[in-house]
Formats: C-alpha cells, sequence, structure tokens
C-alpha cells in the first residue's frame, strides 16, 4: 500500500501507524478557519520576509529579478507590501484547499501545493499592479482626473500580461517560494487534524501478564 509523503512524516515521528490512520479532521469551526487563515498567511508572510532578505544578501542589487521591463523596480524598495498581498492571496486560496472534504493536501500533496501556489499568484497579479502605480503616484508621478484611473487599468493589465514571465525568470525566488509553499501548506493541514492519542505502553502485572496502557499522565489521573 502506498504512504503519502505526509503519512510518512508522521510514521517517523509517533512510530503508530494505527494509531495515524484512525486519526480524524477536526470538526468546521469559524474560529478554527480564522485561525487557519491567520496562521497561513503570518507563516508564509514572516518566512517569505525571511528568505528574502536572506537572498538579497547574495543577489546584486542591479539584478532584474522580479522586475517589469523598462519599469522601476519598486518591489525592490516596498518588499513587504509585495510580499504581504502574495501571502494573503496564499492563505485565502491555501485554507478552503485545505479544509476541503476531497482531503486534496493528503492525497495529492504536491500536485496541491502547486496547484495553491500558481492559483495565489494568478489572483494577487492584478493587486500587484495597483501597488506598483500606486508606488509610482508616491513617487511623484500623479495623473489628473480621469487619467488617474487609466494608470490604475494600464497597470493591472501590464501586469496580468508580463507577470507569468517574470515568475519565472525570478529564480531562486520562485524555487523558493514553492518550497514554502509545500511546507506551510503541509503544517496547516497538520492543524486540522485531531491529535493523536499517547501511544501505548506495555507493562507488565504480578502475575507476569503484560497489559497495555497510555501512559503514566493517564494512569495517575484514573481515580484510586
Amino acid at each position: 500500500m502506498h504512504t503519502s509523503l505526509l503519512d510518512r512524516w508522521h510514521l517517523r515521528r509517533r512510530g503508530d501507524f494505527d494509531a495515524f490512520r484512525s486519526c480524524e479532521r477536526k470538526p468546521f469551526t469559524v474560529f478554527g478557519t480564522l485561525r487557519l487563515f491567520a496562521f497561513l498567511a503570518g507563516s508564509a508572510f514572516l518566512l517569505a520576509i525571511c528568505g528574502y532578505f536572506s537572498l538579497w544578501l547574495v543577489i546584486p542589487e542591479d539584478s532584474d529579478i522580479g522586475a517589469m521591463y523598462d519599469l522601476f523596480k519598486y518591489h525592490w524598495s516596498h518588499p513587504f507590501h509585495q510580499i504581504g498581498l502574495v501571502s494573503l492571496c496564499y492563505a485565502l486560496v491555501a485554507t478552503p484547499v485545505i479544509l476541503s472534504p476531497a482531503d486534496p493536501v493528503r492525497r495529492w500533496p504536491k500536485s496541491s501545493t502547486l496547484f495553491i501556489v500558481v492559483l495565489s499568484l494568478i489572483i494577487a497579479t492584478p493587486g500587484g499592479g495597483v501597488l506598483w502605480v500606486l508606488h509610482d503616484m508616491r513617487a511623484g508621478h500623479v495623473p489628473e482626473g480621469q487619467a488617474v484611473w487609466d494608470h490604475i487599468g494600464w497597470g493591472i493589465g501590464y501586469a496580468v500580461s508580463i507577470s507569468w514571465l517574470v515568475i519565472l525568470v525570478s529564480v531562486p525566488y520562485n524555487l523558493f517560494g514553492l518550497v514554502l509553499g509545500h511546507l506551510v501548506t503541509r503544517q496547516g493541514y497538520r492543524m486540522t487534524l485531531v491529535p493523536l492519542p499517547p501511544p501505548a505502553i506495555l507493562v507488565h502485572c504480578p502475575n507476569g501478564e503484560p497489559v497495555s496502557r497510555q501512559s503514566s499522565r493517564t494512569e495517575k489521573a484514573a481515580p484510586g
């Protein structure tokens, strides 16, 4: 029987295959959903920031990574805005996928990660174009009247048309984001599982027959 990567991780950690197989999903609650969303968005944002600045130390400042050609590199000046936008879009996509009754994260972990990351970037693309226009206007390029909305529309259209190429050539940031998305998604999925019971411990009674008990903590809590 084939065991998924997520299952193998639990098996190595707990060493109890039966206990993992009997583990169920937690019941759906609004608080649990918001907690999962906050974890996914916050973890993705913090880890992406750490990875961004770690890579920034070894990548030259004049690099064209993540740049729209012939445009100012506002993402270098305001990385928190762009990373925050992508992190929010990632959480919006990953939360319903993780909570899906079809359980795609367990059944197809790699495909689920790829789907979540790609769809997150597609959703974040128009917002990235709007952010670029806002930074451009803050830098002093402020049109007047209807030209403001035309400028925003141009930013969205240009981002949608060229962002896929920018992402493809932005090595190693794209690879780092894919690995990060897989790790955060897997950890978020674990949050939806009912905690495993303590592993059974075999003890010997005075008559020499082995008896299974959950743990010494359970034994102390029992009356008598």
